[in-house]
């Protein structure tokens, strides 16, 4: 007979959305970011330090956003600006940006880029991501295009 040992466990949505409380030493691993924290018995899933992510940047102020992290995880509590790489460079790049702050995110290409929104608004010089929400965006070589936007 052998023993198990299991971690508490969820994807990002669910922790944020549930945001437990672990006991101290406790630890606890989002499944889709692979981020993992150690409970202090105090602060929410939220506020603890990230031990470890999977090419994941979880982020609370402005940066420069590159295809080296597959997820961008916004968590900070006052609004800020995220650049967009240029496009002439990016064909093809992709980036996954989910909003766990409580400020408004705006996304700005470089130079005299452009994102342009499926919506149908067309082509756009910022866009605004709102807590809450996961954004997709694709380079085609011409713009920045928001693939898809939902509540998560």
């Amino acid at each position: 007979m052998t023993d198990q040992i299991q971690l508490k466990r969820g994807p990002s949505s669910q922790a944020y959305t549930d945001n437990f409380t672990l006991a101290q030493g406790e630890p606890g691993i989002e499944t889709d970011t692979g981020r993992l924290a150690i409970g202090d018995g105090t602060n929410q899933w939220e506020h603890l330090p990230t031990i470890y992510t999977r090419n994941v940047l979880i982020e609370t102020g402005a940066v420069t956003l590159n295809d080296h992290y597959k997820l961008n995880v916004f968590t900070g509590s006052e609004t800020q600006v995220w650049s967009l790489p240029p496009v002439d460079t990016s064909t093809g790049m992709e980036i996954n940006i989910m909003h766990r702050g409580s400020a408004t995110l705006t996304l700005e290409p470089g130079g005299e880029d452009t994102i342009y929104a499926t919506s149908g608004s067309g082509a756009i010089t910022t866009y605004q991501v709102e807590p809450g929400k996961y954004v997709r965006l694709m380079c085609d070589g011409y713009f920045w295009i928001v693939l898809i936007q939902y509540s998560g």
